[in-house]
């Protein structure tokens, strides 16, 4: 049958073809589909079309290996492995985790909603129901209905609070807000592990919602703190570094480089990914 197909196709298309076999498989599964899938980590993952996370699946393979690496890392030290997916669009960085260490638990916040609806059609036909919770709300500083500005095209990873200017045009809408303490108390105080901060530029809001969480359980913290999206919020990388220390908490890259607010405006030139850590007294 390959012998055949070499045959009618042409030699430029064939070898695209063998080079290109993810996209290929995906273009072909997915021709006239409003709702796409493929698969990831031994899941099939439900996105839609021009959805930027999957283009750089097509070219890396493994969605933010290095730091999913680093999560896996601290949930494998620890007996009770619960983790926290903040900010988790079409859940890949859940799947990551359950792929390796299928018993996590993990309590995942996704606010916008078409986000939303392709993670619980992902959690739903893979049956991870009994290991993954989606709360169909925003965590923030305060408890309550918040606006939330979400773009009009494919691109879906860069919707939050603040429109940051870094995607295409979009409206607002208005979303569900809870508190990382509110949660964890209604929660029953789960012991977490850790806890993925990708807010789009809210990783601070989101830290001083859950002062009293983070101050008892003191989990390991991973969060973005990128400069592009900070400037359309009233605080800047230094303050997120000097919140954390006020907390208990070091920061360090994720190859455990020491940031500290002098030095975080040079690491933000490579980095937009950090790990805080309890201090030790």
């Amino acid at each position: 049958m390959k012998d055949f197909f070499k045959k009618i196709i042409p030699r430029k298309l064939w070898v695209f073809a063998r080079t290109h076999r993810a996209w290929c498989i995906d273009f072909v599964i997915n021709t006239g589909a409003s709702v796409c899938r493929r698969s990831y980590q031994g899941f099939v993952v439900y996105y839609n079309r021009g959805n930027a996370l999957i283009d750089r699946l097509r070219k890396e393979q493994y969605f933010e290996k290095e730091l999913c690496e680093c999560i896996i890392n601290d949930l494998s030290n620890s007996e009770n492995k619960v983790f926290l997916d903040i900010g988790a669009n079409i859940g890949l960085m859940t799947l990551s985790m359950l792929s390796k260490l299928p018993q996590t638990t993990i309590h995942a916040f996704e606010p916008g909603p078409l986000q939303a609806n392709f993670f619980e059609k992902t959690i739903t036909e893979n049956k991870l129901s009994n290991r993954v919770t989606l709360y169909r709300k925003a965590l923030g500083e305060s408890g309550g209905e918040a606006k939330f500005f979400v773009h009009n095209g494919a691109d879906i990873a860069k919707d939050g609070f603040k429109n940051t200017g870094r995607g295409e045009a979009g409206h607002e809408i208005t979303v569900a807000v809870d508190t990382l303490d509110s949660w964890w108390q209604t929660a029953g105080k789960p012991g977490v592990v850790a806890v993925k901060i990708d807010t789009e530029g809210a990783e601070l809001f989101v830290l001083k919602g859950g002062t009293e969480f983070l101050s008892t359980i003191k989990p390991i913290l991973y969060l973005e703190i990128e400069p592009s999206n900070l400037v359309a919020y009233p605080y800047t990388a230094a303050d997120i570094i000097r919140f954390l220390d006020s907390i208990g908490y070091n920061v360090s890259t994720l190859d455990n480089v020491a940031v500290s607010t002098e030095n975080i405006d040079e690491f933000t030139k490579q980095f937009d990914t950090y790990r805080a850590f309890p201090q030790i007294k």
